[in-house]
């Protein structure tokens, strides 16, 4: 468990703290191994930091580990567009949720989604491709003194980043991957980058950018983009070897739900074939957590819950997906809707850790033994022992 107290400048904890008072459109992160710094957004020759700060709030929910900050940033030009940030914290993973707020008639030849700038002693990275459908190993390069490190019309998914001590980065784009790749429908260009120089790597995000001015009508834009971070000694893989691995039971079979207790259980019955990710009309064998999964899996913690008492529950095999089907978004009248459904999932890990904090419980996510994800910093946060704040040892 950590510790946080709101201070004059922000949030802190023993690790870490959060800078929301550095200026205007800002927020800064200082972890004890890195910093991170997101920059204003940038609408043509104006960006929110010369806005005015209309709210600025944080919110410590009753789950130790879970807080929320929230602005608005409100420009004093023309129809007046508005920036709106709510930044969540859970664990070790902060997403960040991004509106901005058009009221009318606004020229225009760019819209920036703001730099974010990384120090650390980096020493490799990695790349994960927006369009890979199966990631089953990482490509890991050495940085030393390259300077381009990414340049592309579209985004990264994910970038891993790595220092000297071994702390691992991990800064990725939103499960609305959609949104990222909406240039073309705005008849504009766009270019995502990443470039280094000494100790400084910089995220460079041109969502949209034309050639001439372009006036936008009334119209709300969000963007989310997350980061997560862990240290060398939680990156453990062996998890829950010689452990004996249950399967959930199906949604007829209720009755045997309350025995669950201490369990590593895996969702193997798929009730619903839309529960199923899938590209191009083609499904895979893998779920989908933006689908309606998720209300079976609530009802699952709802009734594990009355006689929960100081238990850990496991589940085991549920990782980020990529998927176009549009029912899960609940836009069934598109025909592709781009997606993963990494934050789906941190959202069900904060709603059940909520749900069975009364009970001194808790529920951890894991992948698979051999999953590639077991490397990614946003996994290892699902399975963070909440009382004691350490990586959980299931092989114990």
């Amino acid at each position: 468990m950590f510790d946080l107290y709101k201070s004059k400048d922000g949030v802190k904890s023993s690790d870490w703290k959060v800078d929301f008072n550095k200026s205007i459109g800002h927020f800064f992160f200082e972890h004890k191994d890195f910093s991170l710094l997101s920059e204003p957004i940038e609408l043509g020759a104006l960006n929110e930091g010369i806005g005015l700060l209309k709210k600025n709030r944080f919110h410590k929910l009753k789950y130790d580990n879970s807080l929320t900050l929230e602005s608005e940033i409100l420009l004093p030009f023309g129809s007046e567009p508005a920036v709106c940030k709510t930044i969540d914290f859970i664990n070790n993973y902060a997403k960040i949720t991004t509106d901005l707020q058009l009221k009318g008639a606004f020229p225009m030849n760019k819209i920036s989604f703001g730099k974010v700038v990384l120090k650390a002693k980096w020493t490799k990275y990695a790349i994960v491709d927006l369009y890979s459908q199966k990631i089953e190993t990482l490509s890991w390069n050495k940085i030393n003194d390259v300077s381009e490190l990414y340049s592309s019309s579209i985004p990264f998914r994910v970038m891993l980043l790595e220092t000297e001590d071994g702390t691992r980065l991990e800064i990725g784009t939103g499960d609305d991957i959609w949104r990222w790749l909406g240039a073309k429908d705005k008849n504009a260009n766009s270019l995502f980058s990443v470039t280094k120089e000494g100790d400084t790597i910089t995220i460079n995000r041109d969502t949209y950018l034309w050639d001439e001015e372009t006036t936008f009508s009334s119209q709300n834009i969000r963007f989310n983009w997350y980061f997560s971070w862990v240290l060398k000694d939680d990156l453990s893989e062996n998890i829950y070897q010689n452990k004996e691995i249950k399967s959930l039971p199906t949604a007829k079979d209720k009755s045997s739900w309350n025995n669950f207790s201490n369990y590593i259980w895996r969702l193997d019955t798929i009730e619903n074939e839309n529960w199923l990710s899938s590209i191009n009309g083609e499904s895979s064998d893998d779920i989908c957590m933006s689908s309606s999964v998720i209300k079976r899996l609530k009802k699952v913690i709802r009734s594990i819950k009355s006689n929960a008492n100081e238990d850990i529950f496991c589940l085991v095999g549920i990782t980020p997906q990529l998927c176009d089907n549009p029912s899960h978004l609940e836009r069934k009248q598109k025909k592709q809707l781009l997606h993963w459904n990494i934050n789906k999932i941190l959202d069900f890990y904060l709603w059940a850790t909520k749900q069975l904090l009364d009970k001194n419980s808790q529920l951890v996510i894991i992948s698979e033994k051999e999953s590639v994800y077991n490397q990614f910093p946003s996994i290892c946060s699902m399975r963070k022992d909440r009382t004691k704040s350490k990586t959980i040892e299931l092989s114990k």
